[in-house]
Order: C-alpha cells, then structure tokens, then sequence
C-alpha cells in the first residue's frame, strides 16, 4: 500500500473506533498504526457494542469459553529491534507494557503487527 492509501485506511478506522486519526509519521509508522487498529476492530476490543449487547454479556461470554482476560499474551510473539522504536507492546519475558525499544532488544507484539515491522524492515523474528 502507498502512504496515502494507508493514511485513507486509517481516516476510514478512525471514523469506525471513534479516534482520531493520527495520519503523522513515516510510512512504517502508519503500517504499524493500520495493523493494529484492524486487529483491534477484527477482535472486536473496539469497545463498541451492538445496540443489544451490553458489555457484561461480551464477558459473561468470554468467561464461559473458560478464556483468561490475560489472553492477548499467548497471541504475541517475540521479535527484536533492529532500530529505535516507540511501540506498543510487551516487555519480553515479563507481561509489563514497553514503550521504547533501543536495537538488540527482544519484545512481544502481536503476530498481524509483528509481520509488518518484520516486512519493513524494523525488527527481526525471534
């Protein structure tokens, strides 16, 4: 995709998850920000019900499949920074949040968002 189709993607995103959109930052930047914000509304975290459900029957539902809440680290894999990165992730081998990466440093995020860095160029997989 071309800079402009991603920043269009993510004004259409933006509109859907009620944000704004932040269209600011290199290419790579974007493609993170658009691959993760797809998985948010693909997972339906987008925090945004259907007219009949409430928020206690999303959980009730999620209970009685016997999910964690703590599910979201079994869906990230582990890659390494090849560059500075400001990110949303999770540190390594501990489930605490990671905002900056310096290269050589081992992290987790999610799969989607993992085969966008990899692609760019930004992280290596583990």
């Amino acid at each position: 995709m071309t800079k402009e189709e991603i920043t269009a993607r993510l004004q259409e995103l933006a509109a859907v998850l009620g944000r704004d959109a932040d269209i600011s930052g290199s290419k790579a930047d974007l493609e993170q920000r658009l691959a993760e914000w797809e998985e948010e509304l693909s997972d339906g975290s987008d925090g945004l019900y259907k007219d009949d459900e409430e928020p206690q029957q999303k959980n009730e539902t999620r209970s009685e499949r016997g999910e964690s809440e703590n599910q979201n680290s079994v869906d990230m894999v582990m890659v390494k920074a090849v560059v500075m990165l400001h990110v949303n992730a999770l540190h390594a081998t501990r489930d605490n949040p990671v905002a900056f990466v310096r290269p050589g440093e081992v992290f987790r995020v999610s799969a989607v968002v993992a085969a966008s860095m990899a692609e760019s160029g930004l992280v290596k997989m583990c």
